[in-house]
């Protein structure tokens, strides 16, 4: 029973029949009933079509623009158009006004991102007199049109123009001020990576100017919009929203009404209310509290106060069209101004700052403080703090102080704190550091290093230094003066190491502390004392003492007051030294009545090669000559030395003798020592003119070296 019995037929419950659910009987298959009536029509799905320039047509494939639009016309639903340009790049659609209805998506065959593929996208070229209109979405497209007679793509009629891209460029490459997208209103939404370019400041690449309509640009997933790429006019409402890393270049001449600018990626910690004004006239708004998050780009000028408007900020008056401030910014403080032409210029706050285009444009410069300058064609220059400081056509240049300059060629200098300072002269690699009223003038690589009233370089001036003190001057090759006043370094290699008013102009010489000294012989050095002088002489030395001087090569004073050493390696010190004579040691005494006295070491020397008397003479062939009006008391030692063999002599005279009127006067003549030592050799003094004779006669046959030393005492007064 239960293998004819279906579920919903009746069964005898023993009273009467009753529907069971369970069982049904089931009889033989009856014949086939009449067919329905057709149902309706359904949609063709969200179809897809293929343009394929210069492929072969076939199925969904095509590769004429003109009949795939044909085709598109015939199916009534969304639709994906898919751009391939493996053939022929970048992919042309036909002259023509091309309605998408708002429901066609246009796709680009392969997906590459931008930023990160370094891939080519897929390319789409829309000629002049080609025009799309009521675009929904692009989705991995470069987009290039040439808008020259009407906008690439267009709002139908009155409506909204409403769609999304993906990972897409869009270039204007028209001349005529066509943009390359016309809207009257609606939303615009870039995503994964969009990137907006305008090829020069005429072709924008969104144009809105509708009465009472409204435009939102949404910029999102680091989609850069550049500068020169909108264009809004006439009362439009226009929101741009910025998020997810969206850059948006706020150099926009064609900019003419007041957008609103809402930065949604943005941090807490600001002042409240901060508001942000774009060149020309776009507000940034910002949540209460919330300052731009790191990395909020600067692609223009940006005000963060009451900043100096004007063409300047507005890229070209209506009477300067095209003139511009290429990716400036100002940011905070007021009356700040950067001057047409200027490329890639910053100022950091502060007030009446400036980017000047005298003499050119200035480029990658940055300031901050109060009413400082950057003028001329300049690279790389900075004012960073202070005021009154000028930058003026230099390459990098950095100032942080007050009322400081570096002049029109000094590339590579820096001033550094301090007062009225500056750099000029076509100096290089110049640095001053602190202080009041230092300057570098000409030179390279010269420096002033704190002090006041300083200057390094000169027209031979390199590497020169001043370092502290007052009125120094460092003039010359690798020269330099380390503290002290008044002090002056003017030749190759030389120094000045503290003290006052001292004056080295020889190369390679050193004063070292001490006042009023001169040097202008080279490889000489004067330590201390107070008006010491050495002239010509290289190698001299002057140590200490008063109105001392060395007067001839490698000849030395010590220390005392008006000892001179007046010939080659003498040696005078003490009081009233005077060393005249070539390697003579003199010793100064003092003052006695109105004369000096001293003590006095001097050799004469030659040799003999027979009995013919030899005169004795020093290194510069000159005798002994005495001052005129003085007393000598003379210790004359004479050693003798035969050449090769043995044999020797010793004598020894005490002279007194004076010179007056220039002549010589030997008063007293005593052999206190004679030690022949078996030899016939004599030594005798005379007198001839000023000077002091001493003659050596030898043995014939004998070579016989022989010098004499004088010691003696002298004062003033004999007659």
């Amino acid at each position: 029973m239960s293998s004819i019995l279906r579920p919903g037929y009746v069964r005898w419950d023993g009273l009467k029949y009753v529907l069971d659910p369970d069982i049904e009987i089931v009889g033989p298959s009856g014949l086939p009933g009449p067919a329905g009536a057709n149902g309706t029509i359904g949609s063709d799905g969200d179809a897809t079509l293929i343009y394929r320039p210069g492929g072969t047509a076939s199925g969904n494939v095509f590769t004429s623009w003109t009949l795939l639009m044909a085709k598109r016309a015939t199916i009534q639903s969304p639709m994906t158009v898919v751009i391939d340009d493996s053939i022929i790049s970048p992919a042309p659609i036909d002259v023509g006004v091309w309605n998408l209805t708002h429901n066609t998506r246009l796709i680009g065959v392969v997906g590459n991102r931008l930023e990160f593929s370094g891939l080519p996208m897929t390319q789409l070229s829309i000629p002049d007199g080609a025009q799309l209109l009521d675009p929904n979405m692009f989705v991995d497209l470069d987009i290039t049109g040439v808008s020259t007679s009407l906008p690439s793509i267009e709002t139908p009629g009155l409506n909204l123009l409403n769609f999304e891209a993906w990972n897409c460029i869009f270039r204007n490459n028209g001349t005529s001020g066509v943009p390359l997208i016309h809207t009257s209103g609606g939303t615009i939404d870039l995503y994964g990576e969009c990137h907006l370019i305008s090829s020069n400041n005429s072709s924008f690449i969104i144009s809105g100017n509708a009465a009472d309509g409204y435009l939102a640009l949404n910029i999102n997933d680091q989609c850069v919009v550049d500068g020169y790429s909108l264009q809004l006019s006439g009362s439009i409402l226009a929101f741009i929203n910025i998020s997810g890393g969206g850059s948006f270049g706020v150099v926009q001449p064609g900019i003419s009404i007041f957008p609103t600018v809402m930065q949604q990626n943005a941090v807490q910690g600001a002042p409240s209310n901060v508001s942000t004004s774009f060149n020309p006239n776009v507000t940034v708004m910002r949540p209460t509290g919330y300052a731009p998050a790191i990395g909020f780009p600067l692609n223009g000028i940006v005000s963060l106060g009451s900043n100096v408007p004007g063409f300047s900020y507005q890229n070209g008056s209506p009477t300067q069209p095209g003139v511009n401030a290429n990716y400036s910014s100002v940011l905070g403080g007021n009356n700040n101004d950067i001057g047409t032409g200027s490329i890639n210029c910053v100022i950091l706050g502060g007030s009446g700052n400036l980017f000047n285009n005298t003499g050119g444009s200035p480029t990658f410069g940055y300031i901050a403080g109060r009413d400082n300058k950057i003028q001329g064609t300049g690279l790389y220059n900075a004012i960073i703090g202070g005021e009154d400081n000028n930058i003026d056509t230099c390459t990098t240049c950095f100032i942080l102080g007050r009322n400081s300059s570096i002049a029109n060629g000094c590339s590579n200098s820096v001033i550094v704190g301090g007062d009225s300072q500056g750099i000029s002269g076509s100096s290089s690699r110049a640095i001053v550091a602190g202080g009041v009223q230092n300057f570098v003038i000409g030179g390279q690589g010269c420096g002033v290093f704190a002090g006041q009233n300083n200057t390094a370089g000169g027209g031979s001036g390199l590497a020169a230094v001043v370092l502290g003190g007052d009125l120094n001057h460092a003039t010359n090759f690798s020269c330099a003066v380390v503290a002290g006043e008044q002090n002056q370094s003017t030749a190759q290699w030389s120094a000045i190491i503290a003290g006052n008013q001292n004056v080295v102009s020889g190369q390679g010489s050193v004063i070292v502390g001490g006042g009023n000294n001169t040097l202008s012989g080279t490889t000489s050095v004067i330590l201390g004392g107070s008006s010491n002088a050495i002239s010509t002489a290289s190698g001299a030395v002057v140590l200490g003492g008063t109105n001392c001087s060395a007067l001839s090569n490698n000849s030395a004073t010590i220390a005392g007051t008006a000892a001179v050493a007046q010939n080659t390696h003498a040696v005078a010190m003490g009081n009233g030294a005077s060393a005249i004579h070539a390697s003579q040691f003199a010793q100064g005494f003092g003052s006695l009545s109105g004369v000096t006295a001293q003590f006095s070491r001097y050799s004469v020397f030659g040799q003999t090669s027979g009995a013919t008397p030899l005169i004795l003479v020093d290194e510069n062939g000159s005798e002994l000559g005495l001052l005129a009006g003085r007393a000598f008391a003379v210790r004359a030692t004479c050693i003798a030395n035969r050449v090769g063999v043995a044999g020797r002599a010793m004598f020894i005279h005490t002279l007194l003798v004076h010179q007056s009127s220039g002549t010589t006067v030997i008063d007293n003549d005593n052999v206190t020592l004679s030690v022949p030592n078996g030899q016939t050799w004599t030594i005798v003094f005379s007198a001839n003119g000023n000077a002091l004779r001493a003659t050596f006669t030898g043995t014939a046959g004998q070579n016989v070296n022989t010098m004499v030393t004088y010691e003696w005492f002298e004062v003033g007064g004999g007659a």
